[in-house]
């Protein structure tokens, strides 16, 4: 068993758990982010060259944009991002959003677009 220690991000209101070196069995990465309207700062656009990214909305209502289509995030509802493909949290449309991210990575392979 391992028991991944809660890390602050450095946006506001994030966390995560299981970090890229955190432990060596373990091949994936994961996090949990409970965001307001006030303190969410948009998120660079970039892609994963290897690895599948999944958002599971847990609480709350916003937006992910994949390839330049917007694709709502509302409770149980759960998108899988391919690897190659451009995407980013685009906006929180209620007064919190509450998901998970898990990236189904051993290294970060994140690639951001300026």
């Amino acid at each position: 068993m391992h028991i991944f220690p809660q890390k602050a991000k450095t946006v506001p209101g994030t966390y995560y758990f299981g970090e890229f070196d955190d432990n060596p069995k373990a091949p994936f990465s994961i996090s949990w982010a409970k965001l307001t309207r006030n303190n969410y700062q948009m998120e660079k656009k970039h892609y994963h060259t290897k690895h599948q990214k999944v958002f599971v909305t847990l609480a709350g209502e916003g937006s992910l944009n994949v390839n330049g289509q917007e694709t709502k995030m509302v409770p149980e509802k759960m998108i899988q991002v391919e690897p190659g493909e451009i995407h980013f949290l685009q906006k929180i449309i209620s007064e919190e959003l509450e998901f998970i991210v898990v990236l189904a990575a051993k290294e970060n392979d994140k690639v951001v677009i300026e």
